[in-house]
């Protein structure tokens, strides 16, 4: 594909990276396989851009942007552990990475609410597990509880995509929390 063509159907305006010969001649390269793993998770190809992240953690396993990267492909298919182990690395090599240390938080709760949680009671039972008491939660400036509810239903549903975005939307809510 020249410069210029036209971007293909479905592409959302972006090109693949030209970085395939790149990836062979200069394997050590991680610039390029982390542009090439975030252009294959534009793609919806998760799976792929999995493979280029692993490469790059083989050579430079203290990469920081590649283990939160691979946290979010590993929580967003439903492999928890995973996902809690990239994000403690980064927790350990980032001590101040705050969006990574909240949603580490969220997974290791595991679907309860913490301690201090005014609805800690109430989330004890599975009867208020559900989508709207999620959302309420969430209108409601309660974005820990509402991760938590979130989260419990991912793992009842892991193929529910509308859940999936939901618990996307109240770890933002979380971080935006704290840092406000």
């Amino acid at each position: 594909m020249s410069h210029g063509e036209p971007d293909p159907p479905g592409r959302r305006g972006r090109r693949r990276p030209r970085s395939r010969g790149g990836r062979v001649r200069f394997p050590q390269y991680t610039t390029a396989r982390l542009i090439l793993a975030r252009a294959y998770l534009d793609e919806g190809n998760g799976e792929e851009a999995l493979g280029e992240l692993v490469r790059i953690l083989e050579a430079s396993p203290k990469d920081t942007q590649a283990h939160r990267l691979a946290a979010d492909i590993h929580r967003k298919a439903g492999r928890w552990n995973e996902a809690r182990e990239h994000l403690e690395r980064v927790v350990r090599l980032e001590p101040s990475d705050r969006e990574a240390r909240l949603t580490l938080e969220a997974l290791q709760a595991g679907g309860r609410a913490g301690e201090g949680s005014p609805l800690g009671r109430v989330l004890e039972d599975d009867t208020f597990a559900t989508m709207s008491f999620g959302a309420l939660c969430l209108e409601q400036g309660l974005p820990d509880e509402a991760a938590q509810i979130f989260l419990r239903l991912v793992k009842k549903n892991p193929g529910d995509a509308r859940v999936r975005e939901r618990l996307d939307e109240a770890l933002r809510a979380k971080t935006q929390k704290r840092k406000g």
